[in-house]
């Protein structure tokens, strides 16, 4: 049984497509697998175009036919999809914690003053102000190793990026630093793949069965959080859950004058992604 995979062609994307292949060929003993790379806008362009840069063309590839499934990062993916698609399973989850690279291997408190930061993302720009007022951070595009190779090269003092791309990529020796999930709070999503294909697709029931449950009820509470904020992911939010069996804890942070940092419990993972949107809502119109 062939099936026609869509994903970027960095190396990070390459793993972490191994990753799923891998998987599905645990409840599919026929699968054959076949890798298609797709440059999207974010790959093609130096300014990131917005929501869904990653992920776009991939999943348009999948409506047209030209694919049968995408595997993404699912940070990357918008809190709506297009009409048509849906995330099959969100088959594994490293780490959502973000970590800090730097030249010298120093962590972010020990790094001098007026050091800069290499990070495009204004969530992590502003909880790492709320840390460290006195560094200075540059815009940097690129994949995770040309990334890694900037700041070895010298433009940057350090850079942060998501741990679990460190993690599938064998490079946890560059770490500086892992911060915590309430000291930086994470990207919605952040560390998990998601598989998505279309509502109609025939194998929708077995991709289902690699779903890890766990990593579903996290990042569905925290992906419901941001659609009903109405962020995305080149905002100043962040939200990261927890799930204890079927207890969840979600943490979610916002940046609009000053840092709002709040923390909800539920079991319904929906209920209160929603419910935590509407409370931090409310405290933003307070303001």
């Amino acid at each position: 049984m062939l099936v026609r995979i869509g994903t970027r062609s960095s190396a990070l994307a390459m793993v972490q497509t191994r990753r799923v292949i891998e998987k599905m060929k645990t409840v599919m003993p026929n699968f054959e697998p076949e890798i298609k790379a797709i440059k999207t806008s974010g790959d093609a362009k130096q300014k990131i175009t917005g929501s869904g840069a990653f992920v776009n063309e991939i999943n348009m590839a999948i409506l047209q036919g030209k694919v049968d499934i995408g595997v993404h990062s699912l940070k990357d993916l918008p809190a709506s999809l297009p009409r048509g698609l849906l995330i099959a399973c969100v088959p594994e989850r490293l780490s959502p914690n973000d970590a800090l690279l730097s030249r010298g291997g120093s962590d972010l408190y020990r790094l001098p003053s007026g050091a800069v930061i290499g990070t495009s993302c204004p969530r992590r720009v502003a909880e790492i102000r709320h840390l460290r007022h006195d560094l200075k951070f540059g815009v940097i595009r690129g994949n995770i190793e040309t990334r890694i190779k900037k700041m070895q090269d010298g433009c940057y003092d350090a850079i942060v990026v998501a741990l679990a791309a460190l993690e599938r990529l064998g490079r946890e020796g560059l770490i500086s630093q892992r911060f915590e999930l309430e000291e930086v709070v994470p990207a919605p999503g952040q560390g998990a793949l998601a598989v998505v294909c279309k509502k109609d697709y025939k194998w929708g029931n077995v991709l289902a069965e690699i779903n890890d449950e766990r990593a579903w009820l996290e990042t569905i509470c925290e992906r419901t959080f941001i659609e009903k904020l109405k962020t995305g992911c080149m905002s100043s939010t962040g939200a990261v859950a927890r799930a204890d069996g079927r207890k969840i804890k979600l943490t979610a942070v916002i940046h609009h004058k000053g840092r709002i940092l709040r923390y909800f419990e539920g079991k319904e993972p929906r209920r209160l992604g929603k419910i935590a949107a509407k409370t931090m809502a409310g405290v933003l119109n307070a303001i």
